[in-house]
């Protein structure tokens, strides 16, 4: 997964989960957008979009 490979192990789905469990929106939108700017430049352009829409949702939920 796209995560594993940008990170190498440092940022896993598993922490993305975490975020999500813990209602932790503003981490999980950072998250999300720094992946999907790893994904622009693995020009992996679904994904990149699709990560992007989840963070700026995110974002908007709390006015950021």
């Amino acid at each position: 997964p796209l995560v594993e490979r940008a990170r190498g192990g440092v940022l896993t789905e598993d922490d993305l989960a975490r975020y999500r469990a813990r209602g932790d929106r503003h981490r999980l939108a950072d998250a999300l957008s720094n992946l999907a700017i790893v994904a622009l430049d693995q020009d992996e352009l679904d994904e990149a979009a699709a990560l992007f829409a989840e963070s700026i949702a995110l974002d908007r939920e709390f006015d950021n």
